[in-house]
């Protein structure tokens, strides 16, 4: 046994000896690692797998890109694949008056005199429902007196032949020389569905010795309900 282990150990120094004198024991011990092994993790993804010919996709559908629907279900109105638009649907119903309300003072009622004309051009309002006119007006006038007295003409404003209340002026002069005024006046009335019409009503005081009204403008708007 103790014969045996020399040669043992010499036959041992030999194939090591043999291996590193040959290219093969060269290759063992300079083993190089091939570069693919290096990159083998980028195996994961692909460099072009997210890509279709080359091309990315996209939700904007720019050049040289593959559009994709969006959210809303559609492909990008820059692409010029939606279709036309269509034609425009029924008219709907009319809504419900608006919530608009309107009020004035009440001071000056033209019924305050008996001796009142209709005078100038008349203007209608209609109403889908009842509400509340917002009715208004403008005049401009001459007015001369007896000499050396004070005289006045009075004007109002009337829907449907009803005064408006508030809206009572007066126009005051004096003497010969006379005076070329104009004034405005608006006023508030509640009134039902339908057309209504409004104009001015005038009369004139003692002492008037001539008159002119020169110009006379009217106007409403309805506000809906009252």
């Amino acid at each position: 046994m103790r014969q045996r282990a020399p040669l043992v150990l010499s036959i041992t120094a030999l194939v090591v000896a043999v291996l590193a004198a040959t290219p093969f024991g060269h290759a063992t011990v300079g083993a190089v690692v091939p570069p693919f092994s290096k990159t083998a993790g980028f195996a994961r993804l692909a460099d072009n797998s997210n890509k279709l010919n080359s091309h990315r996709s996209t939700l904007r559908g720019l050049a040289g890109t593959i559009p994709v629907v969006g959210a809303n279900g559609k492909l990008p109105a820059s692409i010029g694949a939606v279709g036309p638009q269509g034609p425009a649907g029924a008219k709907g119903d009319r809504g419900p008056a608006g919530p608009t309300y309107g009020a004035s003072t009440a001071v000056g009622n033209p019924n305050s005199y008996t001796n009142m004309a209709e005078i100038g051009d008349t203007v209608d309002v209609r109403f889908d429902s009842a509400g509340t006119l917002f009715a208004f007006g403008k005049v401009q006038y001459v007015l001369q007196c007896t000499a050396n007295q004070q005289c006045s003409r009075h004007y109002g404003l009337y829907v449907d032949g009803q005064q408006i209340q508030g809206t009572l002026i007066e126009a005051f002069s004096f003497g010969t020389v006379g005076s070329f005024e104009n004034f405005a006046v608006f006023g508030t009335k509640a009134v039902s569905a339908g057309t209504h019409t409004i104009r001015f009503r005038a009369g004139n005081n003692p002492n008037v010795m001539s008159f002119q009204d020169t110009t006379i403008n009217v106007g409403g708007i309805a506000l809906g309900n009252s």
